[in-house]
């Protein structure tokens, strides 16, 4: 039998594949291990727990567009959350004010992010049509605007707070549904924030 470890996204989660033979198969199972000392070093103790693929390792996915009337102009950010059988859960529109286009963008994504911690989310898909905020959060493009760089750290912070998460760009008309959520919140005020929760 051979087995693999394979990293998540979060130093305290890892993937354990363990390839079978024949018709086996393979099982993936997820293992959580930390550990603790009360000096460095000192006395220590260590724990993990192993989760087969029936635990508690249920993946949301959040959409996020962002929306603005001129660049810059009245702009706003939608988010929606959907469950693994893509259900929707909430949809989210959060007034920005006068921003760009691509900070909107960001905006938006900070506000899914900020609504999946709020809801308990551990593990997360991460959708959205910006090509440019999907790689700069990946860390493969340069990011020489300071205010959408602060934008990007502000959403790698709160990336921190899941145990796993995977983001890849979409085309825009598989994002319809947030796209329609910012177009409506660019007639917010700055800062106000609309919910719809569908559970």
């Amino acid at each position: 039998m051979e087995t693999n470890f394979i990293l998540f996204a979060s130093p305290l989660a890892v993937v354990l594949c363990i390839h079978g033979c024949g018709d086996c198969g393979s099982r993936f199972f997820t293992l959580r291990y930390d550990g603790a000392s009360r000096r460095n070093p000192g006395p220590a103790g260590t724990g993990a727990v192993l989760f087969d693929e029936t635990g508690n390792q249920r993946f949301y996915t959040l959409q996020f567009d962002g929306a603005c009337r001129g660049n810059p102009g009245p702009a706003g950010a939608g988010a929606v959350l959907f469950d693994e059988n893509w259900n929707v859960l909430n949809r989210f529109r959060k007034g920005l004010g006068y921003q760009t286009n691509n900070a909107a963008e960001y905006h938006a994504l900070i506000l899914g992010l900020e609504q999946a911690i709020v809801n308990g989310y551990k593990h997360i898909n991460i959708q959205g049509d910006s090509r440019l905020v999907v790689k700069q959060f990946k860390g493969k493009w340069r990011i020489n605007n300071p205010h959408l760089r602060s934008l990007c750290v502000e959403a790698l912070e709160l990336r921190n707070n899941f145990c796993s998460y995977r983001i890849k760009h979409i085309p825009r008309e598989f994002n319809t549904i947030a796209d329609a959520q910012a177009n409506l919140a660019v007639n917010l005020q700055e800062g106000q924030v609309e919910a719809d929760c569908f559970y």
